[in-house]
């Protein structure tokens, strides 16, 4: 078996005393330091990931002492090398940049999700004439997919957010470096047409799946509205996207979210892979052949399509 390690961190808010800074930077090397968690095997596709945990949440490793983050970070480093890991997986849980080993290449996934994305379009595009495509998201990663999706599918790409503001230079550079007209607008559930395709990316913009219900989050009542194409929801938080390996880690004690789930497959797929995104993504779209069968819709009847790039069974 093929292995990898992921790290993960506590998912949960920390309350109480001892995760005081002042006290935890005091105990936090005693207790709270890294440690291998478990081995997960998926037979599946013959890999072998060893769990390394810091039982720390976010904020609580934000305001460690510099130092002790240090200390974390050469233990992280040192478990790798004890394990032979020499591709790492980072839980998209963890806030970039707060923990990241330097001698073992880490993964957080973004290309797996890009490269996701671009899948189930095609799998959409197989089945229904669409006009345009909606990302909603505040990601970066939103960009490279956008310049994918329009070279690859010549489809007009519409980014959607909550502030479309912050966008804008990132927007403008796209269009002076690639010639890609991206086009920036207000999130507006209600606006969407029968005939787009709608990328849910971030967790913060869930609500607005097309599910007919409300949400009132935070106080405010959104009224989303029930359209015949289904959002499709890459958001870190989402579940669904592999049942097969999703029960496999399930059964081992991992959360299959996709918070997981696509830095795991990302340091499967791209261990000692490096260079530009679309080289990146064609890497991932190539060797993924003997990953991708367990992430396609299986309501379709058997048959094999190589189109863009894709290499793969859909079975019905």
């Amino acid at each position: 078996m093929r292995q990898i390690g992921l790290l993960t961190i506590a998912n949960r808010p920390q309350g109480g005393p001892l995760f005081k800074p002042a006290v935890l930077n005091k105990v936090a090397s005693l207790f709270f330091a890294p440690r291998i968690s478990r081995t997960i095997r998926i037979k599946e596709v013959g890999l072998e990931v060893r769990e390394l945990h810091i039982p720390l949440e976010n904020e609580s490793l934000y305001y460690l002492d510099p130092r002790l983050k240090e200390q974390f970070r050469q233990k992280l480093e040192a478990l790798c090398r004890k394990l032979g890991i020499e591709s790492l997986g980072i839980s998209r849980v963890l806030r970039p940049g707060i923990m990241s080993p330097r001698t073992v290449e880490g993964r957080r996934g973004d290309y797996f999700i890009i490269s996701l994305a671009l899948l189930r379009l095609e799998e959409m595009l197989e089945c229904i004439r669409a006009q345009r495509v909606i990302l909603v998201s505040d990601q970066e990663l939103a960009y490279t997919l956008a310049v994918e999706i329009s070279e690859r599918f010549k489809l007009p790409v519409f980014l959607q957010t909550a502030n479309p503001r912050q966008h804008e230079p990132a927007v403008l550079t796209m269009l002076r470096q690639q010639g890609l007209a991206l086009s920036l607008a207000l999130l507006k559930p209600a606006g969407w047409k029968e005939d787009d395709i709608i990328f849910i990316l971030d967790e913060k913009y869930r609500w607005c799946q097309g599910d007919g219900s409300r949400d009132t989050k935070k106080g405010v009542t959104r009224t989303v509205p029930l359209t015949p194409l289904t959002p499709i929801d890459l958001s870190d938080g989402s579940e669904g996207q592999a049942p097969e390996l999703e029960v496999s880690l399930q059964e081992q004690g991992l959360n299959p979210a996709l918070h997981h789930l696509a830095p795991l497959m990302e340091a499967y797929l791209l261990d000692g892979k490096d260079g530009e995104p679309q080289g990146i993504i064609k890497h991932l779209e190539e060797e993924g052949a003997r990953v991708w069968d367990y992430f396609l819709d299986k309501v379709w009847d058997a048959h094999y399509n190589t189109i863009q790039g894709f290499e793969r069974k859909i079975s019905r």
